[in-house]
């Protein structure tokens, strides 16, 4: 929680988190993949997949009926379970996985209440840029990976990998330096999902960034100039 609680986006990180613990929440069928595709265009966000989820989430929440999209409880999605199967047939969503999502992020929140940290809300409008520093460099920094030519380098492994064909990401010039949250094998090559934009100045403002870096004992050359690229920067 230390990226969540720094920048006031705990409720954010926990509806991501909860969408990223249960089953795919689109309609995967055959038949209906080409919908389902659409629908994802709908909610796709470029700086990264993590935003995508938060706004699945929060565009069921405010279907839904809750007042601040952050408090969809138990009580709310049994008054508006009409309102809530409507919003997922629209959009080809998984109504069961929706709501097994929003009952693990309660139970999240529930939690961290519970051991004394504060849930506070965030003050601004849009966490795009805040959510993505969460998870960047809160509890994923041995997550990141950066670009070379159309491939991605984890820093933290010596493999290979190509953007999961499902990430809204493009992997152009802005995305140099991404979090995902899984290697999934993809056909012959390693591939990276739900992958997120992260700007190297957060790393390296990070203050346990260097001592992360030097831990790093990466045997593929250009992941190897690349954390001594950002070593350098530091001092």
């Amino acid at each position: 929680t230390w990226g969540a609680g720094k920048w006031k986006v705990i409720k954010q990180v926990a509806a991501v988190v909860a969408m990223l613990s249960v089953p795919n929440v689109f309609l995967s069928t055959r038949q209906k993949q080409d919908s389902s595709e659409r629908a994802f265009k709908h909610f796709k966000n470029l700086a990264g997949d993590h935003i995508t989820l938060l706004n699945i989430y929060e565009s069921y929440a405010m279907a839904v009926g809750a007042n601040d999209k952050a408090d969809l409880t138990p009580e709310l999605l049994g008054r508006h379970s009409r309102e809530g199967a409507d919003f997922c047939y629209k959009h080809w969503l998984n109504e069961r996985n929706m709501k097994q999502a929003a009952n693990v992020r309660q139970q999240l929140l529930c939690t961290l209440e519970q051991i004394g940290v504060p849930v506070v809300d965030f003050p601004y409008r849009d966490p795009t840029e805040e959510l993505r520093q969460a998870f960047g460099c809160g509890g994923l920094m041995f997550q990141l990976a950066h670009r070379v030519g159309c491939y991605y380098h984890p820093l933290a492994h010596d493999l290979k990998c190509l953007l999961h064909t499902s990430s809204a990401l493009r992997g152009d010039w802005k995305d140099e330096l991404i979090v995902y949250h899984e290697i999934v094998q993809q056909e012959e090559v390693a591939s990276l999902r739900i992958c997120s934009r992260v700007d190297v100045a957060w790393v390296l403002s990070h203050p346990k960034s260097e001592e992360f870096l030097k831990s790093l004992r990466p045997t593929h050359r250009d992941t190897s100039d690349y954390i001594r690229k950002l070593l350098h920067m530091m001092n």
